[in-house]
C-alpha cells in the first residue's frame, strides 16, 4: 500500500508497480552514432571590422581570429602567446598600454578553446579622453611586434608556468565550477581521452 497525499492509501501490486517503474525511470533506446563532421579553420578573405554602440562609459576594441579546436597542439600554443601578449599583469600589452603609456584601463589576450574551432582575442579598454582609432593602432602594433619578435625566453617560462599551474589547481578540487570532474569529463568529450590534460601539460613544457 503507498500512501497518497492527496488521496489517501491506494493499494498497487509489485507487478503494476514494477511496471510504473521501468516505464518511468527505465532504460531508454540509444539515439543514432554522434557522426563528427570534417571541420576546417574558416578564413575571412580580408579583415572584417564592425561597430556597436551600447550605453557604456568605456570604448572596448577587439581583435579576433579563428583558431583550431581543443585537440590541436597549436591551441596549446596559442594559449601560451595569448598569456605573453595579454594574460599575465606583466604581459606586454599591459607594459605598453597600460602602464608605460597609459592609454588603456585594462588589456588582454588569450584563446577559447572549443570543440570544432576556436577563437584568439586581443582587447583594450580605451581610457577616457584617448581616442580610440590610435589606441587600436598601438594595440595592432603590439601584436605586430609580438608576431615578429615571438616571446622571451624569460616570458615563455612564465606564461609556462602560469598555464601549467592552472591546469594543476583544477584538478585540486573535486567538483564546482572546474575541478577533476569537468577535466576529465572535457577530455573523454572532446578527444575521447579522460587524461588528455596531461597530454596538454607535456605540450605545455615541450614548447618553445
Amino acid at each position: 500500500t503507498i500512501r497518497s497525499a492527496l488521496a489517501g492509501p491506494v493499494a498497487i501490486d509489485t507487478a503494476t508497480a514494477r511496471e510504473l517503474v521501468d516505464k518511468w525511470f527505465g532504460d531508454i533506446p540509444r539515439g543514432p552514432a554522434v557522426v563528427h563532421p570534417e571541420v576546417t579553420v574558416p578564413t575571412l578573405p580580408e579583415p572584417k571590422q564592425v561597430v556597436t554602440t551600447d550605453l557604456i562609459p568605456t570604448t572596448r576594441i577587439y581583435r579576433m581570429w579563428t583558431t583550431p579546436d581543443t585537440r590541436s597542439p597549436e591551441a596549446t600554443l596559442l594559449a601560451l602567446g595569448g598569456s605573453v601578449l595579454g594574460g599575465l599583469s606583466s604581459s606586454r600589452l599591459d607594459n605598453e598600454m597600460v602602464r608605460r603609456n597609459p592609454v588603456a584601463v585594462s588589456v588582454s589576450a588569450g584563446i577559447s578553446q572549443l570543440e570544432d574551432a576556436g577563437i584568439f582575442l586581443a582587447q583594450a579598454d580605451v581610457r577616457p579622453g584617448e581616442d580610440a582609432a590610435a589606441v587600436a593602432a598601438k594595440l595592432d602594433e603590439q601584436i605586430a611586434e609580438f608576431l615578429r619578435t615571438g616571446p622571451t625566453a624569460d616570458e615563455l617560462q612564465r606564461a609556462k608556468t602560469t598555464l601549467a599551474a592552472s591546469v594543476i589547481r583544477q584538478l585540486e578540487s573535486t567538483g564546482g565550477f572546474g575541478g577533476k570532474a569537468p577535466v576529465l569529463a572535457e577530455g573523454q568529450l572532446y578527444v575521447g581521452d579522460p587524461g588528455f590534460y596531461r597530454t596538454q601539460l607535456e605540450q605545455i613544457a615541450a614548447a618553445t
